[in-house]
């Protein structure tokens, strides 16, 4: 799969700017992965009905989804940590300590910050057609 344009959204400090022991002050990104697939191209011949998708001018098929990155400001340990969501629910914190939140929320809680502090970027990569779209997802 190949990443053919990061729209970025928004940018903003992560928890109001707050420096995790070697990661530093955080900020967190939302954008919109655009992605361009090949069909034909053996790596993808385990996608259910990929060759029925519509193609653009370029045989590819494209699509989009929503991403949400953590990273510290100062590059960090140069380590990422990525996460394709079910159902939207990203729970990679849960490395840092957090508890599953069972309501639906935009805040991502930094628990005991075990990854920030030692410089780890997160991220998640939404990717299912059925998740609704509001803030929380």
């Amino acid at each position: 799969m190949s990443v053919s344009r990061l729209e970025i959204l928004s940018r903003a400090p992560y928890e109001d700017g707050r420096a995790f022991g070697d990661g530093g002050p955080y900020e967190r990104i939302e954008a919109i992965a655009h992605y361009a697939v090949d069909p034909e191209h053996a790596a993808n011949d385990g996608v259910v009905d990929l060759g029925l998708a519509a193609r653009g001018d370029d045989g590819l098929v494209h699509f989009s989804g929503d991403v949400t990155i953590l990273r510290p400001l100062s590059g960090g340990s140069r380590a990422l940590l990525m996460q394709v969501p079910n159902r939207g629910k990203r729970n990679i914190t849960r490395f840092n300590m957090t508890v599953m939140s069972t309501d639906d929320t935009v805040e991502i809680a930094p628990g005991d910050g075990f990854l920030f502090n030692h410089g780890w970027t997160v991220a998640w990569a939404g990717w299912q057609w059925d998740v609704p779209q509001s803030p929380e997802h």
